[in-house]
């Protein structure tokens, strides 16, 4: 009896336990893993003044730049200016491209380490030339601030895209990506930073993100295990 006792109810009460506490916890029973639950989601301006700029990019750790903002930047001044902030802040400063396929990550390999900019571009396939002439004014002035780009645009879909940030984000010792994306890719609800945010605690930055005549603005809130908050553009900021 005592036997009987020892091998049924103390294992049963254990488990009673078990279950008490992490309905006090506020724990799920089954076997899923816990949303980080202080991931963030800013919205900033790139033409912000610059230590607001410094200030914004000082706490984040991935950063996304909408491409149509290089396009429209043909001097590259306000992405010099991103670049200079970064460099700034952290000890190494990568740029991931989620606007090119991760197919194309041998000929960044190759450009990485010392490859002609003209036989690197013409290796890429762009959806148009200003992409094209955007793309290449950036790599260039990377090369000048020595700064290694990877391709992570996945066929799959943002999910996998968002796996290939992650492990680029993981690969840094202690530094900062930026995302170079197409806006379509940046939904609050369903775009790259968000399945980011499902992967790994990180605090996340989308400048120049779409504004309200463009899509529902951002709110304050949870969306996903992620609070995202909308920093509006000041009247009269510049921005490129």
């Amino acid at each position: 009896m005592i036997a009987d006792f020892v091998s049924t109810r103390i294992p049963c009460s254990a488990f009673m336990l078990c279950l008490a506490a992490a309905a006090i916890a506020g724990c799920s029973t089954d076997l899923q893993p816990a949303l980080p639950r202080h991931a963030r989601i800013e919205t900033a301006v790139s033409g912000a003044p610059t230590d607001e700029l410094r200030a914004v990019i000082a706490r984040a750790d991935i950063l996304y730049l909408p491409a149509d903002r290089l396009e429209s930047d043909e001097q590259n001044g306000a992405a010099s200016r991103l670049l200079n902030l970064l460099q700034q802040s952290a000890s190494e400063v990568r740029i991931g491209w989620a606007n090119i396929s991760a197919a194309s990550q041998p000929s960044f390999e190759e450009w990485n380490t010392g490859a002609s900019l003209d036989a690197f571009i013409d290796r890429i396939r762009f959806a148009s030339a200003t992409q094209r002439e955007a793309t290449r004014r950036l790599l260039r002035e990377s090369r000048e601030r020595r700064l290694v780009s990877s391709a992570l645009s996945c066929a799959q879909g943002l999910s996998c895209t968002a796996d290939n940030v992650v492990r680029e984000f993981h690969s840094l010792a202690a530094g900062k990506l930026l995302v170079v994306i197409d806006r379509r890719d940046l939904d609050p609800a369903n775009g790259l930073p968000f399945f980011v945010s499902q992967r790994m605690q990180v605090r996340q930055v989308v400048f120049d993100a779409p504004t309200s005549s463009d899509r529902p603005a951002l709110m304050a809130g949870g969306i996903g295990g992620t609070e995202v908050v909308d920093s509006a553009p000041r009247a009269g900021q510049d921005r490129f």
